[in-house]
């Protein structure tokens, strides 16, 4: 269950938020406002990038709401509230294994297979005119995801970020993100000095990004994104410490008022080169793949949204390892699919609600690797998220 202090912080942020909405409201009541495995080596790979936020083009950043607090200054706070049916994803016999209980250390931390995650989002941006060519915004964002069952996998997400139009059809944006720890799930540690088998997979991680966007036609634009990023495991894990590199496009095309097509492509290479000295065999996750997908957002009506979105992935995993040593990387192949389902409506030119449906599976092939696995569904899994939430700017 959430602790004290997990639910003292939450409920004061969504006290802070719910007074200063009515205070804002009463102070400009008269005021017209301006329109505008075991192994999941794969499972971490968006709690950095952010996942389906990146298609959204920065461009935007001050059409919500032409005044703030302060001149030039702009606040976006969003929170959701979610369930997750499988937050470890975890296949089936491995849910028939914990159900059991007959392995008790392969489930150290694990509370419950289900959660309910609220999501706390804040972002402040600053904009001030630094050059010629254009605005420049510099801005703070800070989100933070809190597990009500498994306190372990709560974790916090920091960026900064800077931003520089160039013109009206042009924007540079660069940008660090920190997370401090993440905690995947119990993994097995080969080293037999260690006595249980069993520890817990933890990193953190540190990336770099920067992206260019531009605006071709009135009704198109696209961007182009690189991104390092360094995750640096736990000491029982630290064969797993990984460089990645991550290249990216994305289009938006509105080709009539009430409907926009955003198709997106993602390409990644990831580099496992850490060492953790033990007598075992080092586990090797290197890999590559792709993404590639396609979000569709209708808009009916002027305080009513819908978005459709599909998104696939595929990995294959790189190692020099032999089945014997590395059996579930040796050879193997992976194909993740998802479906999102939103629905946003918006209740005044600041705040808006919405409820999302998901639905992710993961097939792999694993006719290279170890034959013990071929016959096992240890290295799939399928999962559904529901949510709802809020979005306010001020």
């Amino acid at each position: 269950m959430m602790n004290r202090r997990n639910i003292f912080l939450m409920g004061l942020i969504v006290t802070f938020c719910f007074v200063m909405g009515i205070s804002w409201s009463y102070l400009f009541a008269n005021e017209d406002i301006v329109q505008e495995e075991v192994d999941t080596a794969g499972q971490d790979e968006e709690i950095i990038s952010g996942g389906s936020e990146e298609v959204i083009p920065d461009v935007v950043a001050f059409k919500s709401s032409q005044y703030s607090f302060l001149k030039g200054v702009k606040f976006s706070f969003n929170m959701d509230v979610a369930y997750d049916d499988n937050v470890f994803e975890y296949s089936g016999s491995d849910k028939d294994e914990y159900e059991a209980g007959t392995n008790a250390a392969r489930f150290d931390g694990v509370d419950s297979i289900d959660d309910i995650i609220t999501t706390l989002s804040l972002d402040a941006q600053i904009r001030k005119r630094i050059f010629e060519s254009g605005s420049s915004i510099c801005g703070l964002k800070i989100r933070g995801h809190i597990f009500a069952y498994n306190e372990d996998k709560t974790y916090q997400v920091y960026e900064f970020f800077f931003k520089q139009r160039f013109g009206k059809k042009n924007l540079i944006k660069i940008g660090y993100k920190y997370l401090p720890k993440y905690f995947i799930r119990t993994l097995y540690d080969r080293d037999l000095s260690r006595g249980n088998r069993y520890k817990k997979a933890e990193f953190r991680s540190d990336s770099l990004y920067v992206k260019y966007w531009q605006r071709i036609l009135k009704n198109l634009s696209w961007w182009i994104r690189y991104t390092y990023e360094y995750k640096d495991y736990n000491d029982y894990f630290n064969e797993r410490d990984t460089h990645s590199h991550i290249v990216g496009g994305y289009a938006g095309f509105t080709p009539w008022r009430w409907v926009k097509f955003s198709p997106y492509y993602r390409y990644f290479w990831h580099n496992a080169e850490g060492s953790d000295e033990d007598i075992g065999v080092d586990a090797d996750i290197s890999r590559r793949g792709y993404d590639v997908g396609l979000d569709t957002v209708f808009f009916p009506k002027d305080k009513i949204s819908y978005l459709l979105g599909y998104a696939f992935r595929y990995t294959e995993y790189t190692t020099d390892s032999t089945v014997v040593d590395d059996p579930y990387h040796s050879g193997r192949e992976q194909k993740r699919y998802r479906i999102t389902a939103r629905v946003t409506y918006k209740l005044s030119k600041t705040v808006s609600i919405y409820t999302e449906y998901e639905y992710e599976t993961r097939n792999v092939d694993v006719s290279g690797t170890s034959a013990s696995l071929q016959g096992e569904d240890v290295l799939e899994y399928d999962k559904n998220v529901g949510k709802i939430g809020f979005i306010w700017t001020f």
